[in-house]
Formats: structure tokens, C-alpha cells, sequence
């Protein structure tokens, strides 16, 4: 499939679950698991996909190293707000107690003391620092739980460090560490809103029944999908950053219709409402090529094929894969300075 079309799918992705009824629904994609990269690409581009076991709380507690920052908060809300957990069951560390505060008071999540008190009440910790800071953190971690983190599954969504450099980095001090359950995952900030999209590898001591309940649990934030780890980097152009992509276009389209006289906020709304409009009709046509659905728009000799015409005249589709190529560069550049 490769990043033309990782990147073509993003419009059924951006709201994949409003389509099914407009609730967030569990739909795991496997991708890339025992399989060829040409294989796993080739079940991308079918939407092979199975749904989850039905939506329920999760008991276990969820400690969040790192838990104040963009990602961390974002994934927090969105398992609060969708009611795959329950507050009272996660704990959150920082060095920012004020911002640790805040989150707390607005989620009603428990401020560890510090983290060996999130790190002996959790049984999964999710690692959300900075790539840079996951050394001194995993060492940390691995001092404070020794032996006993094999009983406990790390889930990271730091950018960049692979798989075998957090395994590396847990057992540097206790080698007995280096079985730790580890998982990386990388997710888009649209989990906050339950419309997320979430690339899963499992590490080299990670069961099955870890794989699978990270889906169930990510899946209530959109889009669960287990990938090889060299396929994180596609995931980053197509999901991780497209986001920005998608908002820069649409303040692009707002400032268009505002030049053409419509009201700020009335050209944003219907901006928005047209991207969510047109993101639900291609999840709902999912075996519809994307052009034929772009055709059905553009009448012959008509306003829209003019416009398209200058987009593809200003060299718009190459402008997007070029973004989206410059984005999994630039990941797979910080997976060689971590390896």
C-alpha cells in the first residue's frame, strides 16, 4: 500500500466511529502480525475487521508516568469520557504537580505520591515522557520493581524508541527486568474524543492476552490496530500526524470562504461539518474507491472539477504524500538515534 495509500484511507479514519451509529465503537484492524509487509498492506487496504469484545470497565489500575503531558492527558480523558474506565482506577506522576492537580480535579484520576506508589497499585504503566527522557524513567521504573515487573505490562507511546531499546533500558540494572511485558504503541491525539487511531507492536515478552486486551482497551478510543513495529512509521503519516494535515486544509478552506464573504465562525462550521460529512461517507462506502466517491462530487464542466483542477495544477496530492513521507522519515530518523 505504502504512504499514498496509508494516507488515502485518512478520511475514514478521522471519524470512522461517528458512521457506525455515531458512538465509539470497538473495531480492531490486525496488521502486519505474522505477516509479509506486503501482506499486512494488503489487509489495510482491504479493512479486514473484526469487532472487539463489547465495551466494559476495566478493573485493573492504569498508572500514567508522564501522565500531564498532550498524549498522556489525551488518552486519560478519552478512556474517562467513554467510560472504558473508571477515574478512581488510574493514577497519574509528573514533575508538574500544579498541571497533576488540574487533571485530577477535572478527571477525578488519583495524583501518585510519587512513582513507586504508582508503580507498586498499577498493573499496567503507561510510559508518556518525552523520548528523550525514557532512559532515566525506565531505570527508574526497573529499580523501584525489580523482579516484579514481569507482573506488569509497560505500555509506551513515546515517539521514536523502539521496542528493543526499552527492553534494553529496563533490564540495564536489573537484568531480570528485560522480560518486562512491553508494548509500543502509537496513537493520534484523537483519542481524546474516542475518534482516535492506535498502531499496537507487542515486545518480545508480551502474551497474547496482553496484545489483546491493549486492543480492547485502546479500541474505546477509536481504532485499535496491532502492526510490525517497522509499519509504526507509516502509522505516523497516515494517523499520528495527519491531523495536522486535515486542520491545516480545513483553516485553508475556512479563510477561502471567508475571502468569498461568509462569517468566520459560519465558514468554520460548515468546514467542519463538510470534513465530517465527507470522513462518514467514506467509512460508509468503505469498498468505494476514494476518487469515485471525489468523481460523484464533480459534475462535468461544473464548480467543483474546476477546483480540483487547480489542486491538482498547484500539485496538492504530491504537496500531501511529500508531508506524509517527511513525517515517517523524520519517525524512523528518531527510532535510529534510540537504537
Amino acid at each position: 500500500m505504502g504512504l499514498q495509500g496509508a494516507f488515502a484511507s485518512i478520511s475514514t479514519l478521522v471519524s470512522v466511529n461517528a458512521a457506525f451509529g455515531g458512538k465509539p465503537q470497538d473495531y480492531a484492524y490486525r496488521v502486519g502480525v505474522g505477516q509479509s509487509a506486503t501482506q499486512g498492506a494488503a489487509a489495510v487496504a482491504g479493512v479486514r475487521a473484526t469487532a472487539s469484545a463489547p465495551r466494559q470497565t476495566t478493573n485493573e489500575k492504569l498508572g500514567f508516568i508522564g501522565g500531564t503531558g498532550n498524549m498522556g492527558s489525551a488518552i486519560i480523558r478519552g478512556l474517562i469520557e467513554t467510560q472504558a474506565v473508571s477515574p478512581s482506577d488510574i493514577l497519574s506522576s509528573g514533575r508538574d504537580r500544579e498541571k497533576l492537580d488540574r487533571l485530577s480535579a477535572e478527571t477525578g484520576c488519583t495524583v501518585a505520591a510519587d512513582l513507586a506508589t504508582l508503580c507498586a497499585e498499577a498493573s499496567t504503566l503507561f510510559l508518556c515522557v518525552k523520548p528523550a527522557q525514557c532512559e532515566a524513567v525506565l531505570d527508574s521504573v526497573a529499580a523501584i520493581t525489580g523482579g516484579a515487573l514481569e507482573t506488569k505490562r509497560v505500555i509506551s507511546v513515546a515517539a521514536g524508541v523502539p521496542i528493543a531499546t526499552l527492553e534494553r533500558y529496563l533490564g540495564r540494572q536489573r537484568p531480570e527486568a528485560r522480560h518486562a511485558r512491553v508494548l509500543r504503541c502509537m496513537p493520534n491525539i484523537l483519542v481524546r474524543f474516542g475518534h482516535g487511531v492506535t498502531g499496537i507492536t507487542p515486545g518480545n515478552f508480551a502474551s497474547a492476552e496482553d496484545v489483546a486486551w491493549t486492543e480492547r482497551l485502546l479500541g474505546h478510543l477509536g481504532v485499535a490496530t496491532v502492526v510490525d513495529e517497522h509499519l509504526l512509521d507509516a502509522v505516523v503519516a497516515a494517523a499520528g500526524s495527519a491531523p495536522a494535515f486535515v486542520f491545516m486544509f480545513m483553516e485553508a478552506l475556512t479563510d477561502a470562504a471567508v475571502r468569498e464573504g461568509l462569517p468566520r465562525q459560519v465558514a468554520r462550521t460548515f468546514v467542519v461539518q463538510t470534513m465530517s460529512g465527507a470522513a462518514q461517507m467514506a467509512a460508509r462506502e468503505a469498498k468505494t474507491h476514494l476518487g469515485e466517491l471525489r468523481n460523484r462530487v464533480e459534475s462535468p464542466g461544473g464548480t467543483t472539477i474546476a477546483g480540483s483542477c487547480v489542486l491538482e495544477e498547484s500539485g496538492f496530492r504530491r504537496a500531501v504524500m511529500a508531508a506524509a513521507a517527511a513525517a515517517a522519515a523524520r519517525s524512523r530518523s528518531l527510532g535510529t538515534h534510540y537504537t
